[in-house]
């Protein structure tokens, strides 16, 4: 069963593509803007709400949810009972599921992944095939990327990672972490860190 319409009179140009403004059936509700039906499932409850953008090979599914302005293209996935709100660019082969939040202003891209109950939020960019899972929490202005896994009840908060791992109850506060420079920043290690606070 069909879940939503396009309005092929009602589109806009989005980085070369055109994309056509969405109507569910059930409610009436306007939605936001998919360049086609191979964006949005037309089962479950996944919607595209407000003025949200899908397209290219992107992917809205099972009850998933994106609100505010969040953009996916490339090959990005939404599913599960996730949820992205705000000002928010998921794309490359980034993949979120199960009851992820996420919230704010960020981008997302290349290879991440993001499951369980993870919680996202403020200002952030996530990349390369940085691995997020658990009720892991990321606020603040923080920086994610390399091969780092960030799980169990971790919280980081206004930090730069890469290529590191955070788990249990670690607190990441403050810090720059690992041995890379992003931007103006140069990044230590957390791991020797994390051992310590283990071992404390």
């Amino acid at each position: 069963m069909r879940k939503y319409t396009l309005d092929k009179n009602d589109s806009r140009e989005i980085l070369g593509r055109t994309v056509y403004r969405i109507k569910r059936i059930s409610d009436g509700l306007i939605g936001g803007w998919l360049q086609s039906e191979g964006n949005l499932s037309h089962t479950g409850n996944c919607f595209a709400y407000d003025d949200c953008v899908v397209m290219e090979d992107a992917f809205v599914t099972d009850h998933a949810e994106i609100r505010g302005n969040v953009l996916m293209k490339d090959f990005a996935r939404i599913g599960g009972c996730a949820r992205a709100e705000g000002e928010i660019n998921i794309c490359g082969n980034t993949v979120i599921r199960d009851k992820v939040q996420i919230s704010g202003r960020g981008r997302i891209d290349r290879n991440v992944k993001i499951f369980g109950k993870a919680h996202i939020t403020d200002k952030f960019y996530i990349t390369d095939f940085a691995w997020i899972a658990d009720y892991a929490m990321i606020s603040g202005h923080s920086y994610i990327g390399g091969k780092s896994k960030i799980f169990g009840q971790a919280k980081v908060h206004e930090s730069a990672i890469t290529d590191s791992m955070v788990y249990g109850y670690s607190r990441v506060k403050n810090r720059i972490q690992c041995k890379r420079k992003v931007g103006k920043i140069t990044i230590l290690n957390v791991e020797r860190e994390n051992d310590e606070r283990q071992t404390a």
